[in-house]
């Protein structure tokens, strides 16, 4: 297995820890920590091994050889990251407002992660799953326009929120970065000749 940690994630974590004198970069880390480790926990159960362990500016990405496994089997580990941050969400709940921060955290967190863009969780359950039902060209073509869709929707909320608050660009620069997240996976469409 590779791993690797890029300068621009140490350079992102240090002005967090810096600057943010509240609880939010650890309940953070515990959140992604928790997601991902349900990702390697059901992929450990269910024979995939991880390639590649990657740490950069956009997260923590893991990169499973999903050749020998079903769609369905791959669709389990992707859900898995997601199924672990909620319980894990629930347990912190009963600890009341101590875990306030985490709670917040890795709901956010699980819950974007679950959104149809390639790249996330939730894009990669819907490609195996369109996979399972239709020919590859079909379920990708589908998985592009539902990704760019998904993407497109998200970065003109971005921009509405960011009009209202006066300037607030910290959730513009996500929903530019949720599009061009999804126009790099499959490349910007051509239009027919």
């Amino acid at each position: 297995m590779r791993f690797r940690i890029g300068p621009w994630f140490v350079g992102l974590l240090f002005l967090l820890i810096l600057l943010d004198k509240t609880a939010l970069p650890l309940a953070l880390a515990a959140a992604v920590a928790i997601h991902e480790g349900g990702h390697l926990l059901a992929a450990w159960l269910l024979g995939a091994k991880c390639r590649a362990f990657r740490i950069g500016l956009t997260g923590l990405t893991l990169d499973f050889d999903y050749s020998r496994l079903s769609y369905g089997r791959e669709c389990l580990i992707q859900l898995a990251g997601s199924g672990a941050g909620l319980v894990s969400i629930w347990i912190a709940a009963c600890f009341g407002e101590s875990m306030a921060y985490y709670a917040v955290c890795a709901l956010c967190l699980n819950m974007i992660n679950l959104l149809p863009i390639v790249g996330l969780d939730g894009g990669a359950v819907l490609s195996s799953l369109l996979h399972m039902c239709m020919e590859e060209t079909a379920a990708v073509r589908i998985c592009r326009g539902v990704s760019l869709g998904t993407a497109v929707f998200l970065w003109l909320c971005a921009l509405w929120i960011c009009l209202r608050t006066e300037g607030n660009i910290t959730v513009l620069i996500c929903g530019v970065f949720f599009l061009v997240k999804s126009l790099l996976a499959y490349g910007i469409p051509k239009e027919r000749e």
